[in-house]
């Protein structure tokens, strides 16, 4: 078997889906992701860091989809 997030073969006997923990998580925004897209399910949530609104953002380059104002602050931080 391979790990579903980068194709590494799983040796370890802990290994049934990811190759790691770190793995597994840096996935679950991406299957979230494409879920909501295919099912127009999501799970909703207000934080800046939401898995949907980290997605809008950089599918539109940070910029408003309107006016094309940029959405980032002078530190480089989005909100």
């Amino acid at each position: 078997m391979s790990c579903l997030g980068c194709g590494a073969t799983l040796t370890k006997r802990h290994q049934k889906v990811y190759c790691s923990n770190r793995r597994q998580r840096a996935m679950e925004p991406r299957s979230k992701i494409e879920r909501w897209l295919s099912t127009g399910v999501a799970q909703t949530a207000t934080n800046v860091g939401h898995y949907i609104r980290t997605y809008l953002l950089e599918a539109q380059q940070h910029a408003c989809a309107i006016c094309g104002c940029s959405t980032r602050y002078a530190e480089g931080k989005s909100y």
